[in-house]
């Protein structure tokens, strides 16, 4: 007859293997969930329809222009792609006015 010890180590795996199932079938129901995105067409490159996102090994190719319904997993990979080019062009913004500054200071 296991000891109370051994039973509640027992119970304490259980657990942990139960917790980690439950993690694993939320994280996968999350990832199956669809949001709905909207990429803009870009002015200026006018032939380019589509946006093409891969998330490990799977892909899908999105069009421009229309709200779609896509997968969470590709909608943040876009929403990530889509800060990170903002702060970019912030960043142009910022450079390109010290530059005019100093232009405009030296004349």
């Amino acid at each position: 007859m296991p000891s109370t010890k051994e039973k509640t180590k027992e119970n304490v795996t259980e657990t942990e293997e139960k917790t980690k199932e439950n993690v694993t079938e939320t994280e996968e129901k999350s990832k199956d969930e669809k949001v709905t995105v909207f990429i803009p067409k870009d002015p200026l490159n006018k032939s380019d329809d589509y946006l093409y996102v891969a998330v490990n090994g799977e892909n899908i190719r999105i069009k421009k222009g229309e709200t779609v319904s896509v997968h969470k997993k590709f909608a943040e990979v876009i929403q990530r792609s889509q800060k990170i080019a903002n702060e970019a062009d912030e960043a142009v913004k910022q450079l390109t006015s010290e530059a005019n500054s100093k232009e405009l200071s030296n004349q």
